[in-house]
């Protein structure tokens, strides 16, 4: 496990002798490392920049946990390798921004889609969102992986949602711890980084899947398609999507997906609060048994046969009364 938070060596006085304008510069810094809005613009604009390799734990709601190596190539893409456990070990997944691809070795096959990447909201929206939704806080410095971090407080303005804390690197914006809080208990890990080894910006990254991936199947699915209008897509869906205009706990829609064909496709609205992601699937029941995508949080049918589910990432830590809140508002009923 990453070092325990520890507090960091104090900065020196600025003598007074320094040119005045070298001294406003320090100072204008030093003023911007202490307002957090600025420093968590920072963290979120970095995270798809930086050249670095890291070995992460990340943890999911039931306690399980993963050992991940974390390759970002900057603005090229970045590139996940699974340690541990021993049943997902070997799976490799690489996002160069173009296509989003799975080696799956226990399976001979590799999965392809186009890269997500576009699809997610701006840090400017996010940003926006989170002014809304949270206050924000810059906690005491300290260390993990034996970097200097300052933790970003993140909390929230409706009670149903949790607290985090982000330990980003005061060098390079990089978030190394990330903790959530959802008042109930004691705070979660959502990841913890072990070690982490920065590159300089234009060296050689590797974004390719193992040896040997060439002689695998190749899966292609089509990904996510903008919807073009909810009147249009019924010809498709075999129902109209129901877009509301309003939605609980700060959560805006931000994108709005059919994914599949052939006369089983299905609905993705995106949601967020500028720090969850969260996805409302819609679906015809009559043509899916089940709940086609995403970790199901709750789930519901209308009147027409039309069935809603509300996903998030594992570990993000939405409660169900949340989730059932976000759900009333698509069925259009009290929660």
């Amino acid at each position: 496990m990453s070092r325990s938070i520890r507090p960091a060596t104090q900065i020196g006085k600025v003598r007074p002798l320094w040119p005045v304008s070298l001294a406003a510069s320090l100072l204008g810094a030093q003023a911007e490392a202490q307002n957090p809005e600025s420093f968590l613009r920072l963290a979120l604009e970095k995270q798809r920049s930086l050249n670095a390799t890291v070995f992460q734990t990340r943890f999911d709601d039931m306690g399980g946990q993963m050992l991940i190596k974390v390759e970002f190539a900057g603005k090229e893409g970045m590139k996940i390798t699974m340690l541990s456990p021993v049943s997902r070990a070997g799976i490799v997944s690489v996002d160069d921004t173009k296509e989003f691809r799975v080696y799956y070795p226990d399976r001979s096959q590799v999965v392809a889609q186009p890269s997500p990447a576009a699809h997610q909201p701006k840090v400017d929206w996010r940003m926006k969102q989170i002014r809304k939704n949270y206050r924000l806080s810059l906690g005491e410095p300290g260390e993990v992986a034996g970097r200097a971090v300052r933790p970003v407080v993140i909390k929230p303005k409706h009670d149903a949602l949790p607290t985090r804390t982000m330990y980003v690197d005061t060098t390079t914006h990089m978030v190394l711890r990330y903790i959530i809080d959802t008042g109930s208990g004691k705070p979660s890990l959502f990841f913890d980084t072990r070690e982490v080894i920065y590159r300089k910006d234009g060296a050689p990254s590797d974004l390719s899947l193992p040896a040997g991936y060439e002689r695998f199947e190749v899966k292609r699915e089509a990904g996510p398609r903008p919807l073009s209008s909810v009147r249009s897509a019924r010809a498709e869906l075999g129902f109209e999507p129901r877009l509301p205009k309003a939605l609980p706990l700060g959560f805006q829609s931000h994108a709005v997906h059919v994914i599949g064909s052939g006369g089983r496709s299905f609905v993705a609205v995106r949601l967020s609060d500028g720090m969850f992601s969260v996805t409302v699937f819609q679906w015809l029941a009559a043509r899916f048994p089940r709940d086609p995508g995403g970790r199901m949080l709750a789930m519901a049918e209308d009147d027409h046969g039309v069935k809603y589910s509300v996903s998030t990432i594992p570990g993000e830590r939405l409660s169900r009364s949340a989730a059932l809140s976000i759900l009333a508002a698509f069925l259009q009923k009290e929660p």
